[in-house]
């Protein structure tokens, strides 16, 4: 059985023998049954979300690509921002614990 099993389980692929199989395996492996369980939910929920079906243009899925490949961009260069931003203020906070160390250990 290749890999992606639960693919077949979920499309309604497996029938007769091959169905009781996977849904004995599945009984027995708590894991398994609650993957394919969840998997059931989810693919439920994105079928009620789409309305009409998908166009068949080439345009709108190179667009689709873009617009979700500039948003992983756009999500990846703000972390890069937050994490200088900590980084600087940690540096700052160091630089003035060195300092606080500097001046405690001259009063003595």
């Amino acid at each position: 059985m290749r890999e992606s099993w639960w693919i077949d389980v979920l499309e309604g692929e497996y029938e007769g023998d091959k169905f009781l199989g996977v849904e004995v395996l599945s009984k027995h492996l708590e894991a398994d049954n609650l993957v394919i369980n969840d998997l059931k939910k989810v693919k439920s929920i994105v079928k009620e979300q789409i309305d009409d079906e998908l166009p068949e243009d080439e345009l709108y899925y190179k667009k689709l690509h873009t617009n979700i490949m500039t948003s992983i961009y756009e999500y990846e260069s703000s972390q890069k921002i937050e994490n200088k931003k900590k980084i600087k203020h940690n540096q700052t906070q160091l630089n003035k614990i060195k300092i606080a160390k500097y001046y405690f250990s001259m009063n003595m």
